[in-house]
C-alpha cells in the first residue's frame, strides 16, 4: 500500500527534512545579484565565420590555444595525449594548420579556461577518429561565474577517419546563469575524452559561437 502522510504532521516533517537537507549539503549554485566578470581570455577576441565552409554563417571566436598551433599554455593532456603533426583543413578565414591533439583511449584533454557570456551559446570543432570505432566523450567545466561551478556533460561526438566538424554543441547557458539579458561573465574549460578501447582521436579547431558581431 502507498506510504501517505498525515497533512499538518505531514507538513512539519516534509518541511524538517528539506531544512535538513539544506544545511547538509554543499551547494553547487550560488546566485548573485551582481555581474561577474571573467579574467580569462575570449570575450574581448574578434570572431571570423570560421565554419562557414560547413554552411555556418555564424560568428566564433577560437578558444584559446584551439588551433594547436603554439604553445598549449593552460591545457592539460593526459594518459598519452599529446600535440603530434598534421592539422585538420583549414577553417574559413585562418591559413592550413600544421598540428592537432591526438587522444588515445585512456586520455584526455582539458582545454585552456574562457570566458564566455550571454552571447555564447554553442561550441564546436574539428576531429576525426582513426582507431576503434567509438564515441568521445564532451563535457564542459564551469570554473566560475554568477550561478552554477562544477562539470556537466555537454554530449558525446563519433567520427570516421575523415576530419569533419562536429554539430554545434550547447554551453548550456541557463546552468551559469549568463544567459538572456544577463551582462555577466563565466570562465569555462572543455574536457574531451575517448570512450572504449582502442581509439584514436584527433581534434582541432575549437571554436566557441559569441551570437554577436564587433
Amino acid at each position: 500500500m502507498p506510504f501517505i502522510i498525515d497533512g499538518r504532521r505531514g507538513g512539519r516533517l516534509v518541511a524538517a527534512v528539506a531544512a535538513a537537507l539544506a544545511l547538509s549539503a554543499t551547494p553547487a549554485v550560488a546566485a548573485t545579484a551582481t555581474p561577474t566578470t571573467s579574467t580569462a581570455a575570449g570575450c574581448s577576441t574578434p570572431t571570423s565565420e570560421a565554419f562557414l565552409f560547413a554552411n555556418d554563417q555564424k560568428d566564433y571566436v577560437l578558444a584559446p590555444g584551439g588551433d594547436v598551433e603554439g604553445p598549449l599554455s593552460g591545457w592539460s593532456l593526459a594518459g598519452g595525449a599529446a600535440a603530434v603533426a598534421g592539422g585538420a583543413p583549414a577553417v574559413t578565414g585562418a591559413p592550413a594548420g600544421t598540428k592537432s591533439l591526438l587522444i588515445p583511449s585512456g586520455g584526455s584533454v582539458t582545454s585552456a579556461p574562457m570566458c564566455v557570456g550571454a552571447h555564447s551559446p554553442f561550441f564546436r570543432f574539428q576531429a576525426r577518429n582513426t582507431g576503434t570505432p567509438g564515441s568521445l566523450k564532451v563535457e564542459v567545466l564551469y570554473l566560475d561565474g554568477p550561478r552554477f561551478t562544477g562539470e556537466r556533460e555537454a554530449g558525446t561526438v563519433t567520427a570516421g577517419a575523415t576530419w569533419a566538424p562536429t554539430n554545434r554543441i550547447s554551453l548550456s547557458q541557463g546552468i551559469m546563469g549568463v544567459n538572456g539579458s544577463s551582462t555577466s561573465q563565466a570562465t569555462v574549460a572543455f574536457r574531451l575524452t575517448p570512450v572504449g578501447t582502442g581509439a584514436r582521436w584527433q581534434v582541432d579547431n575549437l571554436y566557441v559561437d559569441p551570437f554577436r558581431r564587433f
